[in-house]
C-alpha cells in the first residue's frame, strides 16, 4: 500500500520499513552520477596535524561529502568545474592573458583521501589552506530538480522491486527499473547542464 512517511516511528508498515531502508541508497546513488549544480559545495577545510610521510598537510574531510572532484587555493574564482579542471567562464576574448592569471598553484592539486586506523576520514595534501569543491550529500527534496527525482524515484523502484517480487519476475523487474533509473539520471544530468551554472556552495 501506500506509505505515509519515511519515519518508521509514524509509518510501521513493512512497506515504510523497506522504503527507509532503500531509500539513502537510492539518494546517493543519483548524487555520485553526475557534477549536480545544486549539489555542488565548496568548502575551506579544516587542518590537522599531518601523520603522512608523503603530504605535508591533513584535513578533515567534509562529513556531507558524496564525491570529491578537486582541491583548490583559498584564491581560486569559482569557475565551472571541467575534468577536474577550472576554466574562465564565458572564456575571454584574450585567451592568454587570462590564462596567465591561472598559474599552477590556482589550478586543483592532488590530494589523497584516507581513512585512518580510528575512523576518521583525512584528505592529505601538500596544498595550505586548501578547499575542496565536491557533490555534497543534498537531503532536502525541495531543492532537487523534478527530473532528478524521477531517477532516484526509479532507483528505489529497482531496490524494492528486488526486495519485493520474489523469482524471477523480481529479478526482471528489478532490471528493469534499473534500466529505467540509468535513463532518467541521463536525462536529469543533460538539463541541469543546459539550465545551470556551476557556483559551489560555500
Amino acid at each position: 500500500g501506500a506509505i505515509t512517511s519515511l519515519n518508521t516511528a509514524v509509518d510501521t508498515s513493512a512497506e515504510a520499513a523497506r522504503c527507509a531502508t532503500f531509500y539513502p541508497k537510492a539518494l546517493r546513488w543519483a548524487l555520485e552520477e553526475r557534477f549536480w549544480s545544486f549539489a555542488m559545495m565548496r568548502k575551506a577545510l579544516l587542518a590537522v596535524t599531518s601523520d603522512s610521510s608523503a603530504y605535508q598537510f591533513a584535513y578533515v574531510f567534509p562529513s556531507d561529502c558524496v564525491r570529491p572532484l578537486s582541491l583548490i587555493p583559498a584564491e581560486t574564482p569559482d569557475d565551472i568545474l571541467v575534468a577536474g579542471f577550472t576554466f574562465p567562464t564565458p572564456w575571454p576574448t584574450t585567451v592568454m592573458a587570462d590564462w596567465q592569471r591561472y598559474t599552477s598553484a590556482e589550478v586543483p592539486q592532488m590530494f589523497s583521501h584516507e581513512r585512518k586506523a580510528d575512523g576518521t576520514d583525512v584528505v592529505y595534501t601538500n596544498l595550505e589552506d586548501a578547499h575542496l569543491r565536491y557533490i555534497g550529500h543534498i537531503r532536502d527534496v525541495e531543492l532537487f530538480p523534478e527530473h532528478f527525482r524521477d531517477a532516484v524515484q526509479m532507483r528505489l523502484a529497482s531496490y524494492l522491486a528486488g526486495a519485493t517480487v520474489k523469482g524471477i519476475k523480481g529479478a526482471q523487474l528489478a532490471q528493469s527499473m534499473w534500466a529505467a533509473a540509468k535513463v532518467a539520471i541521463g536525462g536529469a544530468a543533460e538539463l541541469d547542464g543546459q539550465n545551470s551554472r556551476v557556483r559551489p556552495k560555500h
